[in-house]
């Protein structure tokens, strides 16, 4: 006799494999388990609304690989050259547009060599729904400073939002605040003396 199959399988990312695609392989393996309930195979996206950003739909991280088997994340690269006169927070224009696709969203950082270089890349995130260019905030710590256009200055590591409850507004290619108004109001001590300019 022989031995039992054991109740669960190893599902391994391929090295050439991009992630939405190891998550597809992923997905369906959970959907054809045995082992789980209907609503344990539904949970993951118990909640979200995915009328907009379908978990199925291709993206641009179909296109994009890691730069090795254990990336967390794919870099993104600028679109043409750039330079930063200032130390003042810039958008520049990515190589890449949206949607990231298969329902994904990713939080998109600096890499660390960017920042080795004096450039500070400011946080931000992207959205499962957003299709506009993936724009990248930074700012430049000893000004001036020129990029090149195809420079890898930023990645985007993606993750599955999980938010239970959203509105129908739908955002598209609109980006850096579209979907309400800053919540922020600057101010300044009032005193005798004047303003010096």
């Amino acid at each position: 006799m022989g031995k039992p199959a054991p109740p669960y399988v190893k599902i391994v990312q391929g090295p050439t494999e991009s992630y939405s695609l190891f998550l597809d392989r992923l997905r369906e393996a959970i959907e054809r388990s045995p082992n789980l309930t209907p609503d344990a195979k539904e949970r993951p996206s118990e909640g979200r609304d995915e009328t907009s950003a379908s978990t199925r739909s291709p993206g641009c991280l179909d296109r994009l690989t890691g730069a090795t088997r254990g990336s967390a994340g794919v870099d993104l690269a600028t679109a043409t050259d750039v330079t930063l006169q200032d130390d003042k927070v810039q958008v520049i224009s990515t190589t890449v547009d949206g949607p990231l696709g298969h329902g994904l969203s990713a939080l998109l950082i600096g890499r660390s060599s960017t920042s080795k270089q004096g450039l500070f890349v400011l946080p931000g995130l992207v959205d499962a729904d957003y299709t506009g260019n993936i724009g990248i905030m930074i700012r430049a710590l000893y000004p001036p400073v020129n990029i090149a256009a195809g420079t890898r200055i930023a990645q985007l590591i993606p993750f599955k939002g999980c938010v239970p409850k959203t509105t129908a507004v739908q955002r598209g290619p609109h980006g850096f605040g579209s979907t309400g108004s800053a919540q922020v109001a600057f101010a300044m001590e009032l005193n005798s003396q004047r303003m010096k300019n």
